[in-house]
């Protein structure tokens, strides 16, 4: 099986592999969660399901430095690239259109025009 991962995926793992949970590396631990996941269908559970709801404790990100600032009008249909790793806050200043219904992937922006 191929799995493609990012950095967030590979923190994880390592994070889960440190804390020594399901292997003492980061193949171990894809086994393993592959094989609990695959008993857990086994058993009758779906693909989608969350199980019972509960709380999950997590450490707060580190944001790094803001790259950029800036307000656009309404209608102006500006696009700002976000990079891998980049977090995106929209906030609205004003009344008018949801700002964030207008959000739209660059690669869905690619695809749609034609772009490589």
């Amino acid at each position: 099986m191929k799995l493609t991962v990012n950095t967030n995926h590979l923190a994880l793992i390592d994070r889960v592999v440190e804390a020594g949970m399901l292997g003492k590396s980061r193949g171990d631990v894809l086994k393993a969660a592959v094989i609990e996941h695959v008993r857990f269908l086994l058993a009758g559970g779906t693909p989608f399901r969350t199980g019972p709801p509960g709380f999950v404790e997590v450490d707060t990100p580190t944001y790094g430095a803001v790259r950029e600032e800036l307000i656009i009008q309404p209608i102006t249909g500006k696009a700002i690239p976000v990079r891998t790793g980049e977090v995106l806050r929209i906030s609205q200043v004003e009344g008018g259109p949801d700002a964030r219904r207008r959000a739209r992937l660059v690669q869905s922006l690619d695809a749609h025009h034609g772009d490589p």
